[in-house]
């Protein structure tokens, strides 16, 4: 028998596309999630930063080298965010997601964590931070 059924040209181009985007997104993450085991989950946080205004530039400046560095130097971290609301001025939210705790703990004893520990201890914060 012959298939007469014809999907229109738009509707290939659309469907091809999200084929190709769908692809490489898995494939840019199969990399991370091969370093996972069966028994491990990804572990996830998600934070409001309330930062001074004076404080600005430099909260900048080292939360930007710290997620250059995590990125770039520790294969268990698999996502790191900073974004800023874009209605209150100097409220930032930063996710970051490792395959596990271990990964946030190894996060924790890297010189860009240190950095970023230095500068929360100096008081930074408009609020405390949630």
């Amino acid at each position: 028998t012959t298939n007469n059924f014809h999907l229109p040209r738009n509707t290939m181009k659309l469907a091809t596309l999200l084929l190709v985007i769908v692809g490489a997104y898995f494939h840019t993450c199969s990399a991370a999630f091969s370093t996972m085991t069966m028994n491990a989950a990804p572990f996830a946080m998600n934070i409001k930063v309330p930062i001074k205004p004076e404080r600005r530039e430099e909260f900048l400046r080292i939360i930007q080298n710290d997620q250059k560095q995590t990125l770039e130097t520790e294969p268990e971290a698999l996502q790191f965010v900073i974004g800023e609301d874009v209605d209150e001025p100097n409220i930032f939210y930063l996710h970051e997601e490792y395959t596990s705790k271990d990964g946030l703990a190894a996060h924790e004893e890297t010189a860009h964590f240190a950095d970023w520990a230095k500068f929360v201890g100096t008081g930074p914060f408009s609020s405390p931070p949630v």
